[in-house]
């Protein structure tokens, strides 16, 4: 059972090109993402790093490791295929503040996804949103926080605009000296240093990023 720092060292000690996350303990090495995979991850993360740019936050595309603290006796790093965080920049090599995570899912791990590890992310302080693109059908999973706890909605791409326009959160981010912090205000203010989305602009940008994500697999019209 390796723990963080145990697990670095040993990517460090590997050769170039070689992927892994660190799962309860135990390293897996990552295997290559098929070319729908990666369209489908590199499309949404180019629709949320558009969206996020421009509230002062930073979207990350399968090169930054998401841990649940700095603490050196975790047992858990993954590499989402995008990942969004806020708050003021760091030379770490991880963050343990992402507030949107996505993982695009291949068949030969889609138990592991759908389980521990997104109960992984559900349980990180600052994670808002997790969405889950199955990479071999026109399935999306999208969970939200709400006041007491997280609820889904899956997503069928015909049917994401109807959906998603029942999003009725508004979502403010202040910095903190530690964390990332999304709060739910009382109205909608756009205070120094805070990010607030409305309902129609997580809508939005949501069905843009499914739209864009999908469209290549199967050309519909939504």
């Amino acid at each position: 059972m390796m723990t963080i720092p145990e697990f670095d060292a040993f990517v460090e000690s590997m050769a170039e090109g070689k992927n892994f996350e660190l799962f309860d303990g135990t390293p897996l090495l990552m295997s290559n993402p098929s070319e729908t995979r990666e369209q489908i991850a590199s499309n949404i993360g180019a629709n949320l790093k558009l969206a996020m740019d421009k509230r002062g936050c930073r979207t990350y595309q399968g090169g930054m490791m998401v841990q649940a603290s700095a603490n050196s006796t975790g047992r858990d790093k993954f590499r989402p295929d995008v990942v969004v965080r806020c708050g003021p920049p760091s030379n770490n090599t991880f963050i343990t503040d992402p507030i949107v995570v996505v993982e695009v899912l291949p068949p030969s791990t889609i138990e592991r996804d759908r389980g521990p590890k997104l109960e992984f992310y559900k349980n990180l302080p600052t994670v808002q949103h997790v969405v889950l693109a199955y990479s071999d059908q026109m399935r999306v999973e999208f969970y939200y926080r709400v006041e007491n706890g997280w609820e889904m909605r899956v997503l069928p791409t015909r049917k994401a605009f109807s959906i998603l326009m029942q999003w009725s959160s508004v979502w403010t981010w202040r910095p903190s000296a530690s964390t990332s912090l999304l709060t739910k205000p009382p109205g909608l203010g756009r205070g120094q240093g805070a990010l607030a989305r409305t309902s129609d602009e997580m809508a939005a940008m949501t069905l843009s990023l499914l739209r864009s994500s999908r469209s290549f697999v199967v050309r519909i019209s939504l």
